[in-house]
């Protein structure tokens, strides 16, 4: 019995079962007392200041950017068609292409995946980036979007207008299109893509809500495009044949002194010294 109670006090004496106490220096005493004393030093007025208004400007951040994630992606659309419009107006290109892209996604989601004005978003940046930037690459993988979202669904409607409009995107994928081939000297697929615009161009013309100086002025451009086409692949008296309809209708409709004149002749100064004629 004896040895058994002295094994249990020996286990209570234990150092392992004894409470744990830090001893506390006194060097750890003084620090202690310090932080207390800095914690209940009062910060200065200027500081108060700058903290509340840094907190008034996160505030102020935050209620502008839940009043932007709350407006419609409707109005957001809206919006950016409009800086599109100033941007390319002012000739600042980065902002614009900037905003195109930003109008495809916004388009993507208000009218869906096969709307014809999504193609029109896609077609837009495509002529953006080859126009302004010359990113061939770039201009064929946004028309080949757009022509996707064209023929991913049917394009139902009963108004003339929006059949125009309809056929305008179509003509504008094929001309995009048509104008990249070529630089990639693709010269058989720009010379299809290009008889596609013309043939939809012609069946444009012949809807009673687009008016001729419009028609004209696409008849103009695409000529020009396949004169330009059959010069490059050195068929030249069809490529001259393209650039004399294309003359006559700027003089026609816009006279003998029309700007627009320059890069036909360009093209034929090209088609002449080839074929060593004189233009007329």
């Amino acid at each position: 019995m004896s040895n058994q109670s002295s094994d249990v006090e020996y286990e209570t004496t234990s150092p392992i079962l004894m409470p744990i106490v830090e001893e506390i220096r006194p060097e750890e005493s003084q620090e202690v007392a310090h932080t207390s004393s800095e914690s209940n030093y009062d910060e200065p007025e200027s500081d108060k200041n700058d903290k509340s208004a840094a907190v008034k400007k996160r505030k102020h951040k935050k209620s502008k950017s839940d009043s932007l994630s709350l407006t419609p992606p409707s109005k957001l659309l809206i919006r950016c068609e409009k800086k599109i419009a100033k941007y390319k107006q002012n000739r600042m290109v980065d902002k614009a292409i900037e905003e195109l892209v930003r109008c495809t996604a916004l388009s993507r989601i208000v009218y869906g995946e096969g709307h014809w004005k999504l193609a029109k978003a896609y077609v837009q940046l495509a002529d953006a980036y080859f126009h302004f930037k010359n990113y061939v690459l770039q201009a064929v993988y946004h028309c080949e979007n757009a022509r996707n979202a064209m023929l991913s669904a049917v394009q139902m409607t009963e108004s003339q207008l929006e059949k125009a409009n309809i056929l305008d995107v179509l003509m504008r994928i094929y001309l995009t299109l048509g104008r990249a081939f070529m630089a990639q000297k693709k010269y058989c697929d720009s010379e299809q893509a290009l008889a596609k615009a013309d043939k939809i161009s012609q069946q444009r013309s012949q809807m009673s809500c687009v008016s001729s100086k419009e028609s004209t002025n696409w008849q103009i451009k695409i000529a020009t495009l396949l004169g330009r086409l059959n010069a490059n692949e050195k068929k030249f008296a069809i490529s001259s044949s393209y650039l004399e309809t294309a003359i006559d209708l700027t003089i026609k409709h816009r006279g003998n002194d029309s700007i627009g004149l320059i890069p036909i002749y360009q093209v034929c100064l090209y088609v002449c010294r080839n074929t060593k004629c004189q233009v007329s």
